[in-house]
């Protein structure tokens, strides 16, 4: 017999550790008690003892009239989470997780009849003895551990579709524990809860076999406090990897089921909404001081730390970004995850168990509990009046959803159709309504349809809200040099507007302009095999912000010099990342101003954006490649230095910018197929052609493109809430809309003039002899456009446009730029497919770079004004 017996009590932290092996399954451990041995000294011993282990002639187990097929090793691969929780009580209420992995790395499935399900469980002295473990040529499938009453030794035994293999003949109950449902890799196996009772999320995989009676509610938790939030929290860490889009209710749900009834769902809802969408929360908290006890206070604070790992992970408490570096976590939408917390809390509190089972009137009718969530829900969005919640973000979830979250919750909930025949409805059978939560007043609205309680909450709020009433033709407000989110204000004639809100990761403010002269990055002339030279003003800005630095003896020589060479190959691809990172951590370490941090992320962008922005004809494809990763590896340092830096914003937009750096140089490349390239370009050019012609209107005529620009500048200044007026256009009807139209017309015909450099391509295609150029089409229209647009800054009239008005009117070039073929005679699916696609390419170009430009101008303007303070 072989004891691993190092293997001790009471595995109360949870730290993951992998060791791979080239075996054919997968199965895994989790310790870190004291003493507790580690993985790699565990596959050592395992190793050690194989032969005992694994020989198919093992005499001292008692096979039940069932045979199995020789045995072969035991596969250690420790990539998969597994847990080994158990208390002083010797109860062992943990899980060895499903999820594992067959011999060509595929995810293990199970059914009724082809299974094979291993069970770990722990004796008397909680130690873990193995006699023999068979396994078949097949894959490993999910293994999980069975919690056994003091009256029987936890025992060790394994299941297979031949027959059973097991120590002794004491485990009576084992059919009971049988893990029948399928776990994929996609769920969460979340069981790695501190609870000492059965886990109620999911497909049950631990079974307390001596239970006699079970609640139908979930009651877990009910005497259990959060003494340190943080500490609290970090039980659930291991979590965090395994967490997707798909998964992360489990997640919520597995965190709050033990500590639900010490958050109030009043500060709860404010910290979710309060802390997103309001300005007033850090006045808010200081009144939950008094609102709230100790305990309430801890358990909102829980809760906050959970928000904050979804929220930002950089900013959490306590943890490091490597916990949830490779995890899904930025893929979870925040709108779905702030709903759906709200939702489990309500869900939790709704119900509890009936005072008498055997009474009707303690059924609950399982319709009302999503009337009952609605009106929870518009209740406190009513009530909270002051947090503006955008009207697209609706924080009632759906039917389906809510079902779906009750199964989580309340997995054993028995519901009965009752009543009459025609008339009867499905009851939660055995509970009833928390008065705590579902007061009188509740009682009488959950008799209403959902759309009469939802027109119940319109009325109510109809009447303490104010009426907003028509914009007047020329009234607006001019903007403020405040850009800080505000609630709605009353204008001049009573009109509430609603004005500007600055993203939260940008350098963008509402009173920031592009320059008058130029401002592109680069020099636009293309020389083959050669990376674009600065433009002026971009060497400009970055040979000062380089000056700064210099302060600090931050030194970008190298960087400089191998981006401005060229020299992009797979041994040069962590200079960048290290740069970076060294100069933050100098930057730390002298605990530089905010203002250091700005100068450092100008000049690495200044120095980078010639490069993004090349064709495959100056930087080739492959250098191209290595110089993505490159960028890719940069941001992800930046990520993980942001939460002990000073300046956090500017280092989270920096990391945005970044991110749509690889974007715009993953689209540079794009290429259409040669036999479509001179037809995609003459469309092009012909649609350009089809915008010119103009239409007469009374005393003017107007080309389409003309009046396209005309309707979108209207439209951004009333979106906005921005009017020029100033010397050559004086307040009034009329002489706006003649400036409007000045406007229209100027831009319109920067634009046509992009017709003449498109022939100019398929001129140079034909005369060269070669389809190069036309192959990169999106590429080179793109370039003309981006050429015309810093041409056009030096026009005084758009000089004037604040850069977030001027990036909404310029939005009207996907109208032309992704105007389909309409225009022009049915072509092949093929053809069709490409010229979508080359359409959109350009367009997404487009807007990427203005994205760009437009951050790297306002981070520019901001430094200016440091300096002139």
């Amino acid at each position: 017999m072989f004891d691993l017996s190092q293997i001790n009590s009471c595995v109360n932290e949870h730290q993951k550790t992998s060791t791979q092996d080239e075996g054919k399954g997968a199965i895994s451990y989790i310790t870190n008690a004291p003493g507790a041995m580690s993985t790699s000294a565990l596959k050592n011993t395992l190793n050690t003892h194989k032969e005992c282990l694994f020989s198919s002639s093992q005499t001292s187990i008692n096979q039940s009239a069932c045979s199995f097929p020789s045995a072969d090793p035991l596969p250690v691969f420790l990539e998969q989470q597994a847990n080994l929780i158990t208390d002083s009580s010797t109860h062992f209420d943990g899980v060895l997780s499903g999820g594992i992995l067959d011999s060509n790395g595929a995810q293990g499935s199970d059914s009724a009849n082809s299974s094979k399900d291993i069970d770990i469980v722990m004796d008397d002295q909680i130690s873990i003895e193995i006699e023999s473990i068979f396994r078949e040529m097949s894959s490993w499938y999910p293994a999980y551990l069975s919690n056994i009453d003091d009256f029987y030794k936890y025992q060790l035994w394994l299941s297979t579709g031949s027959g059973r293999c097991f120590l002794n003949h004491d485990l009576k109950a084992r059919d009971s524990s049988y893990l029948s449902e399928k776990q994929t890799g996609e769920q969460l196996e979340a069981a790695d809860s501190p609870s000492d009772s059965v886990s109620s999320i999911g497909p049950r995989i631990t079974t307390k076999i001596s239970s006699t009676a079970k609640s139908s509610v979930n009651t877990t938790g009910n005497g259990k406090t959060i003494r340190d939030p943080d500490e609290v929290f970090k039980k659930y860490a291991p979590l965090i990897p395994k967490v997707t889009p798909q998964n992360f209710a489990r997640f919520l749900v597995q965190c709050l089921k033990d500590y639900h009834h010490h958050i109030p769902l009043e500060g709860l809802f404010d910290i979710l909404y309060g802390e997103v969408y309001s300005n007033t929360h850090s006045e808010t908290k200081e009144k939950d001081k008094s609102r709230f006890s100790e305990v309430e206070r801890k358990g909102l604070r829980f809760c906050s730390i959970i928000l904050d790992i979804f929220k930002d992970s950089q900013s959490s408490k306590g943890l490091r970004s490597s916990l949830i570096r490779n995890s899904s976590l930025s893929c979870v939408n925040l709108h779905e995850f702030l709903r759906t917390f709200l939702a489990i809390k309500i869900l939790f509190t709704c119900l509890k168990p009936a005072r008498d089972p055997l009474m009707a009137e303690f059924n609950v009718p399982k319709s009302y509990i999503y009337k009952m969530y609605s009106i929870v829900c518009q209740k406190y969005s009513h009530k909270h009046r002051s947090i503006s919640i955008p009207a697209a973000e609706n924080i009632v979830l759906g039917k389906s959803k809510i079902g779906q979250l009750m199964n989580l919750i309340h997995p054993n909930l028995v519901s009965k159709r009752l009543g009459r025949r025609g008339v009867s409805k499905f009851y939660y059978i055995g509970v009833e309504w928390n008065d705590a939560l579902v007061d009188t007043d509740m009682h009488q609205l959950l008799e209403l349809e959902i759309p009469q309680i939802n027109n119940h909450f319109k009325n109510l709020s109809a009447t303490i809200q104010p009426k907003v009433q028509p914009r007047v033709p020329g009234k607006h407000i001019s903007p403020t040099n405040s850009t800080m989110s505000k609630p709605p204000q009353p204008g001049p004639s009573g009109n509430v507007v609603f004005e500007w809100l600055k993203p939260t990761r940008s350098f963008i403010e509402m009173s920031f302009k592009y320059p008058f002269w130029d401002c592109s990055p680069r020099v636009w002339k293309a020389t083959p095999n050669q990376i674009p030279r600065q433009a002026q003003w971009a060497e400009q800005k970055m040979q000062r912000s380089l000056e700064f630095l210099s302060v600090y003896k931050i030194n970008m020589g190298n960087l400089i010099e191998i981006v401005q060479s060229g020299n992009f190959t797979r041994d040069t691809q962590n200079i960048l990342s290290n740069t970076i990172s060294d100069s933050i951590k100098t930057l730390q370490n002298a605990s530089a101003k905010k203002e250091a941090y700005k100068h450092l992320v100008l000049a690495v962008l200044l120095l980078v954006f010639p490069v993004v922005v090349a064709s495959d004809e100056e930087v080739p494809f492959p250098s191209k490649t290595h110089f993505r990763r490159s960028l890719a590896r940069g941001l992800q340092e930046v990520e993980l230095s942001i939460s002990n830096t000073t300046d956090e914003v500017s280092l989270s937009t920096f990391v945005e910018i970044l991110k749509k750096m690889v974007i715009l140089i993953d689209m540079t490349s794009h290429k259409v197929p040669p036999e479509y390239a001179e037809t995609i370009l003459n469309e092009k050019v012909y649609k350009l052609a089809l915008t010119q012609r103009g239409e007469t209107h009374g005393s003017t005529t107007k080309s389409p493109l003309e009046k396209m620009f005309f309707n979108s500048i209207v439209l951004s200044f009333n979106a906005l809430n921005f009017t020029i007026i100033d010397g050559c256009c004086q307040a009034g009807d009329t002489a706006v809309h003649e400036t409007i139209s000045m406007l229209s017309n100027f831009l319109a015909k920067k634009l046509i003039s992009a017709k003449e450099d498109m022939r100019n391509l398929l001129l140079q295609g034909s005369s060269g002899g070669s389809d190069k150029v036309c192959q990169d089409i999106s590429y080179q229209v793109f370039k003309i456009v981006i050429e015309l647009f810093h041409e056009a800054l030096v026009n005084p009239l758009v000089g004037k446009l604040p850069i977030p008005v001027f990036k909404f009117i310029l939005r009207t070039t996907s109208e032309l730029l992704q105007s389909g073929n309409a225009e022009v005679k049915a072509h092949e699916e093929d053809f069709s497919k490409e010229s979508f696609q080359c359409s959109w390419v350009t367009f997404n170009m487009f807007q990427e770079y203005l994205n760009i430009m437009s951050e790297v101008v306002a981070l520019s303007e901001i430094l200016n004004q440091n300096t002139l303070q």
